[in-house]
């Protein structure tokens, strides 16, 4: 499925997108009490910032933080992903 179909599938649900990231989509989440949103690659949305947008990459985080992940638009706000390699800890030094 292209990211185009994916986009379309999920506006037809009412899901909410983030504009100016549909290389970063990657799919969608059922969260409860909230329904279907639209779920992003945070580390897509990251080089995207630094590419597209010459940001350094401490600059993207801190966009990505601040702009996109800590924007509420309601409960078809999307939810943004990273995807984690064995070993790999979370931020904080948290590990399960």
């Amino acid at each position: 499925m292209t990211g185009d179909m994916l986009a379309e599938l999920l506006e037809d649900v009412g899901a909410l997108l983030a504009d100016g990231h549909e290389t970063a989509l990657v799919g969608y989440a059922d969260v409860a009490g909230r329904g279907i949103v639209a779920a992003y690659d945070m580390d897509k949305i990251v080089a995207s910032l630094v590419d597209d947008h010459g940001m350094t990459h401490d600059d993207a985080l801190d966009w990505l933080a601040h702009n996109i992940v800590g924007a509420y638009c309601g409960d078809k706000t999307p939810i943004y992903i990273r995807t984690m390699s064995p070993g790999e800890k979370l931020p904080g030094g948290w590990h399960p």
